[in-house]
């Protein structure tokens, strides 16, 4: 009878011990700010020879044609944030000068590369990239009050700014997905930054058009590295454009509560679908930022701090750009006032088995802890019209519509005391997919490899005699997805074990294959 109640004060007292090894002085705005400062004055002394250097080694991208460096429109937004903080104006006319820069870039392409191109319609845009093109309009709103502006570089950088968002407006992608909400935020802070242009309506239009598929729907994406671009985005373009329905809906909320508590014990989620595990943090803080700011949540408040001081120990100097423009909008963001306070650090449902379809086994939150996490997300029943717009117009036949794996019943994860001990293989090498479909294949993700009215002949004819097939070519295919549907069959939370099963059900091939994962904890 004494035992398990002795048992209980040794998990308490551990799961004590591991909490106040997680403490640590919550991050400030200060902290933000001072991030922000240290990377713009290191850029300001480099930037010029950086933007020649960028220039010198143009080349043309396969898959987006004109590609230009996004580097002179982020160090803008940086020196143009900078300029409206401290009214200095040697931070205006360096962002002024890296926005002008797109021009001797643009002399640099053709005009026969891209006449016959509907997106360039209407001129070439400074930069084409849609993952940072709404640098170059952000820019432009910091910047555009500066009274020392020349008139010819004022009419420059406006033209810039139209150029970008009619860029997109020949070149939409729709859906709740990275890809369309990014492009919604280019249209808003356009017209938010030319709202007398006569194509400003038609921008803010787009912006509303694009980002409604995002605001309070479900995402259709289920990868790691895609979670975070798509909820950034989503984040700025609503708080940007003033939409407290967003914030109230239930469905951002639940997203915060999802990604929460995937939280490895190294501080970031699992690398499922595409993804390097990573890579990611500085996106994750500024969101978890503005979701404890919005609900008053101290475990959003504790994921922000998670992500922070997971950056942060990478030791790194403080120049990243990408991080020094997410600690701007933390810095808006952040509510000194919420305390931090981590999850259970226990077995749990992320969050549900219709939308999320995530199980988490977990004794604890610190480095010592041991985790692993199985998905067996299908591809779902929501967005149905995004996903077949995507299956009609990308050449991604290996994907789960869209950036998703051939991964159900999978575990993309386990970890135990330190040591990664199981991990997903990572993003694809090449577009589409590798040798062989080698990248997000069936027989890839620790699942089984079902092959119909195929046998391995370990000898075979050939020109020079016979000769072995290895089983590794035996077992490739095409890489094609094949959609299938899963189900959990149970999950319960003993004593001493904690249990799964999880049915994957392929009516193409035939087969249904059920996983039954025992935590002896």
């Amino acid at each position: 009878m004494r035992r398990p109640f002795v048992f209980s004060i040794l998990l308490l007292t551990v799961f004590m011990l591991s909490t106040q090894s997680e403490s640590a002085p919550l991050t400030s705005k200060a902290d933000y700010q001072a991030y922000v400062a240290s990377t713009a004055k290191h850029h300001l002394s480099i930037y010029q020879q950086e933007i020649e250097k960028q220039t010198a080694n143009l080349s043309e991208s396969m898959l987006f044609g004109y590609s230009p460096s996004a580097y002179p429109a982020a160090v803008a937004t940086l020196f143009g944030y900078m300029h409206q903080s401290t009214g200095d104006a040697k931070w205006a006319e360096a962002g002024v000068n890296a926005l002008i820069s797109y021009e001797d870039t643009k002399k640099m392409y053709p005009k026969e590369a891209y006449a016959d191109r509907v997106e360039y319609a209407k001129g070439l845009p400074p930069i084409s990239d849609f993952f940072s093109m709404n640098y170059y309009a952000k820019a432009y709103k910091y910047l555009q009050s500066w009274d020392g502006m020349k008139k010819k570089h004022r009419k420059i950088v406006e033209q810039g700014v139209a150029d970008c968002a009619n860029f997109l407006l020949n070149f939409p992608e729709w859906g709740p997905m990275n890809r369309s909400i990014l492009r919604a935020e280019v249209c808003l802070y356009s017209a938010q930054a030319l709202p007398n242009h006569p194509d400003a309506p038609q921008w803010r239009q787009m912006g509303e058009v694009l980002s409604s598929d995002s605001n309070q729907r479900w995402e259709e994406e289920d990868a790691a590295h895609y979670h975070p671009v798509w909820l950034y985005s989503a984040f700025c373009y609503f708080d940007a454009a003033g939409d407290d329905a967003y914030f109230n809906s239930a469905v951002t909320h639940y997203y915060l509560d999802y990604f929460a508590n995937q939280i490895t014990p190294t501080g970031n989620i699992p690398a499922y679908g595409d993804a390097h595990w990573g890579l990611d943090y500085h996106r994750w803080f500024a969101i978890y930022e503005k979701g404890a700011a919005v609900y008053h949540s101290p475990l959003y408040k504790w994921a922000a701090e998670k992500y922070w001081n997971g950056l942060m120990a990478q030791n790194e100097p403080a120049t990243n750009l990408g991080v020094a423009i997410n600690c701007i909008d933390a810095a808006k963001w952040c509510d000194e006032s919420i305390t931090a306070e981590p999850p259970a650090g226990e077995t749990r449902l992320i969050m549900d088995d219709v939308v999320g379809k995530k199980i988490v086994f977990r004794n604890g939150i610190d480095t010592t802890s041991t985790y692993m996490m199985l998905t067996y997300r299908d591809e779902g029943e929501d967005a149905f019209m995004a996903r077949e717009y995507l299956r009609t117009t990308i050449s991604a036949e290996e994907e789960k519509v869209h950036h998703g794996h051939s991964d159900e019943n999978s575990i993309p994860l386990l970890y135990q005391n330190g040591s990664v001990l199981l991990a997903d293989g990572g993003y694809r090498p090449t577009i589409p997919s590798g040798d062989y479909g080698a990248f997000r294949a069936d027989y890839f993700h620790n699942r089984l490899i079902i092959r119909k009215n195929r046998r391995w002949v370990r000898v075979l004819e050939g020109e020079d005699g016979p000769a072995e097939q290895p089983l590794q070519n035996f077992l490739h295919n095409s890489g094609a997805y094949r959609n299938v549907k899963t189900q959990l069959i149970d999950f319960l939370k003993l004593d001493k074990v904690e249990y799964s099963r999880s049915r994957l059900s392929d009516d193409e091939m035939g087969y249904q294959w059920d996983r039954s994962i025992v935590y002896h904890k």
